[in-house]
C-alpha cells in the first residue's frame, strides 16, 4: 500500500492541447485579443513514423501556471467527420492516429514520486498507462478516459528558460509570416526565423549595451529579454 494513496496531488492543468489548421488565426486569437503570452514552442521536424508530417506544438499562458496548446501540421489539409475520436469530436477512418491523439489534457504533478503514484493508481485499474515518454522539457504518462479523450500527468524534468521563452515567441512569429503560403513546411519556418533574428539583432545588442554593469554582475547568466 502507498502512503500516497487517498491524497490529492495535482496542482493544476499544465496544458489542454488541440490541432489547428488556422495557426495565424490561432495566435492573433489568443495572444493578440485575449493577451495571451506565447510561452513555449516546439519544432519538431523528422518526428515519429515515416508518414509523421513536420509540426510545431505551440502553448499559451492562461493564467495561475496553465497553458492552453496547439499542434499545427505542415501540408495536412482539413479532415472529414467520421468514427475516430472521443465522444465529443469524430474523425473518419483514415485519419493518422497521431492527429487524433493530439487532443488531450495534461495535469500537472511536482514530482516523479507523484507522477509515478498516478501510473500506479492507473495501472490497477480498467485504464492502464499506455506510454510513458521523456520529452524536452517534461516527462509524461498517458491513458484513454471512458470518452475516449487522451489524459496526460506530467512533471517538468528542467524550468524553461526566459531564452526558451524567446526562442518561441520567434518560432511562432515566424510561423503566423509563413503558415499560408502555398507548400509552407518546415524549411520555410526556419528561413523565417532566421530572418527574424537578423532584424533583432542590432536592437538585441543596443539593449545589452545599455544594462547597467552591477545588472550583469548580478546574474550569472547576463542580461534576458523576452
Amino acid at each position: 500500500m502507498s502512503q500516497l494513496d487517498d491524497q490529492h496531488l495535482v496542482r493544476g492543468v499544465d496544458h489542454a492541447a488541440f490541432p489547428t489548421f488556422d495557426p495565424v488565426g490561432t495566435v492573433h486569437f489568443y495572444r493578440d485579443t485575449l493577451g495571451f503570452p506565447v510561452v513555449h514552442s516546439i519544432c519538431a521536424a523528422g518526428w515519429g513514423s515515416d508518414d509523421h508530417p513536420d509540426f510545431i506544438h505551440f502553448f499559451f499562458d492562461i493564467g495561475g501556471g496553465d497553458r492552453v496548446a496547439f499542434f499545427y501540421y505542415f501540408g495536412l489539409e482539413p479532415l472529414s467527420e467520421g468514427s475516430k475520436g472521443d465522444v465529443y469530436a469524430s474523425f473518419g477512418d483514415d485519419t493518422p492516429d497521431w492527429f487524433v491523439r493530439s487532443r488531450h489534457l495534461a495535469l500537472h504533478v511536482d514530482s516523479e514520486e507523484h507522477m509515478l503514484e498516478y501510473r500506479r493508481r492507473l495501472d490497477d485499474s480498467k485504464w492502464p498507462v499506455e506510454m510513458q515518454i521523456q520529452h524536452e522539457t517534461i516527462e509524461s504518462i498517458y491513458t484513454h478516459d471512458p470518452n475516449g479523450y487522451m489524459v496526460e500527468i506530467t512533471r517538468a524534468l528542467r524550468p524553461v528558460t526566459p531564452q526558451e521563452d524567446l526562442d518561441a515567441n520567434l518560432t511562432i512569429n515566424a510561423l503566423v509570416d509563413i503558415a499560408n503560403e502555398p507548400g509552407a513546411g518546415m524549411d520555410a519556418l526556419l528561413v523565417r526565423k532566421a530572418e527574424l533574428i537578423v532584424q533583432r539583432a542590432e536592437e538585441w545588442e543596443r539593449e545589452q549595451a545599455e544594462v547597467p554593469a552591477t545588472a550583469l554582475e548580478a546574474s550569472p547568466k547576463g542580461p534576458v529579454h523576452a
